[in-house]
């Protein structure tokens, strides 16, 4: 995961066990980082949306297709 610091335009990348959370109650997701909370966010608004993705099957040369379903999150950041 890759934090960017818009107050002094610093990157930092931390390499190492993530796991998160999600909270449906209040609504809210954290991200930790070796068990300690690093990132910490509220849902704001969640869509759905999806991607068709249509392409010649490599072998038969027959015309597929697949789609993909997306969530799309907006997030407030709160640590």
């Amino acid at each position: 995961m890759l934090d960017h610091n818009i107050e002094n335009w610093t990157n930092s990348k931390l390499i190492g066990k993530w796991t998160w959370k999600f909270d449906k109650n209040t609504p809210r997701l954290m991200f930790y980082f070796n068990r300690i909370l690093k990132f910490s966010f509220f849902l704001a608004d969640r869509t759905g949306d999806k991607l068709e993705w249509k392409y010649d099957d490599y072998f038969t040369k027959v015309p597929k297709s697949d789609i993909f379903h997306l969530e799309i999150l907006k997030l407030i950041h709160l640590k």
